[in-house]
């Protein structure tokens, strides 16, 4: 397995962006010799913040005020040509058990995002204030396949005298400073598109073993820390995976580089799809291990 890069094509600045794709040609197109070029065009899903032990379908379905602000920011992201997944489809399609245990945890929110497969997702906190005469609006912007923020936006309207509609109050807040938001969030976007995603990669013995990272494994007989952080360096994205510490019993790669988007299946390329090329490498060594994925991304590989 060895990634090639992705070139990625955007007009930034006055963020120019092309139309959404059809179906099926919105992920990188193979070209010659194995290059790959994209035109940048993240999927978005816009979620709303939820406090710890509240239920986000519950909270939603009863709060109006709440569907509509998540609608007018997804709004003001369709009328850029961004290509949108609407959050609350995604949860009524969740399994009814699922939905109905939906909390603010992170561990049920990776799910939700990974089931939509979005590229990054935004954060919305709103705060109606004067009487519902007025609003404020958070708006933190996150990659979808480490949880890396990119960019984050405090945006208000009002108060407005008179009766104001709550959804145009809502709409003039998504709308306040969001070119500055979408063009930094841009930005960085591109830049994983190029140069990958960082990962942790922490690799660990199991009490009892009778390996260690010194231990000969394989056909040639490779220390397995050695054969180990070849792989990583040979098959990390633009061969950044370098050990930043190794012992007996412990190897540890502060930041490996992954791609961000699977340059075969053009789908999101995760930590845990790349624990899973780690696991097959092992098993050629004649390795058992078992692998976890933790917060931000961090993948722990046991040697059984």
């Amino acid at each position: 397995m060895r990634f090639l890069p992705f070139v990625a094509t955007v007009a930034l600045g006055a963020l120019v962006l092309v139309p959404s794709p059809g179906a099926g040609q919105d992920r990188p197109s193979t070209t010659a010799r194995g290059g790959v070029s994209r035109q940048v065009q993240p999927k978005i899903m816009v979620i709303p913040f939820t406090k710890q032990g509240e239920d986000i379908r519950t909270v939603l379905e009863a709060d109006f005020n709440r569907r509509v602000a998540i609608t007018k920011v997804k709004e003001a992201f369709d009328n850029r040509k961004f290509s949108t997944i609407d959050f609350l489809a995604v949860v009524r399609a969740m399994p009814n058990d699922d939905a109905v245990q939906l909390t603010a945890q992170s561990d049920v929110r990776s799910r939700i995002i990974e089931q939509s497969r979005c590229d990054i997702y935004v954060m919305m906190e709103m705060n109606p204030s004067s009487g519902g005469r007025g609003v404020s609006m958070i708006l933190t912007g996150y990659l979808a396949a480490n949880g890396t923020s990119l960019t984050n936006k405090v945006a208000n309207a009002g108060p407005y005298a008179g009766d104001v509609p709550f959804e145009r109050i809502v709409g003039r807040a998504a709308e306040e400073g969001m070119e500055p938001f979408l063009n930094t969030m841009q930005e960085k976007f591109d830049d994983f598109v190029a140069n990958g995603v960082p990962i942790r990669v922490e690799f660990s013995v199991r009490e009892g073993s009778a390996l260690r990272f010194n231990s000969e494994v394989g056909p040639n007989k490779d220390e397995l820390g050695m054969a180990i952080e070849e792989w990583m360096e040979k098959n990390a994205y633009k061969n950044v995976g370098q050990a930043t510490g190794i012992s007996d019993l412990r190897m540890t790669f502060g930041e490996v580089r992954i791609p961000l988007f699977d340059p075969e299946t053009k789908n999101n390329y995760s930590p845990s799809r790349f624990s899973t090329e780690i696991l097959r490498f092992l098993r050629t060594l004649d390795v058992r291990a078992s692998r976890s994925v933790g917060s931000g991304g961090t993948v722990f590989i046991e040697i059984q």
